[in-house]
C-alpha cells in the first residue's frame, strides 16, 4: 500500500492529527518509511484536496505548535 493512501487510511481513522501523530500511527501499522516521506505523502494529499489544516492546533514531540491535519 502506497505511503499516500496509508496517511489517507490513518485520517480516516483519526481526529485530526499532528504530524507527528500520523507518523506514529504509521509506524504502529508496520510502516518502514522515513518521518520526510510520510510528511511528503501528506503534502501530496493536501495538494490533492483530499487533507486540509484543521483549525485546532497541536504541539509537536518537542513542546512546539504544530498544525494537525484532517480530512476535507
Amino acid at each position: 500500500v502506497a505511503v499516500k493512501d496509508q496517511v489517507q487510511l490513518i485520517l480516516m481513522r483519526a481526529d485530526a492529527l499532528t504530524d507527528d501523530q500520523i507518523f506514529a500511527y504509521y509506524q504502529k501499522a508496520g510502516g518502514n518509511r522515513t518521518p520526510q516521506r510520510v510528511r511528503t505523502a501528506r503534502a501530496e494529499l493536501v495538494r490533492d484536496g483530499i487533507v486540509q489544516e484543521s483549525v485546532l492546533t497541536g504541539t509537536s514531540e518537542y513542546g512546539n505548535p504544530a498544525t494537525k491535519w484532517e480530512l476535507t
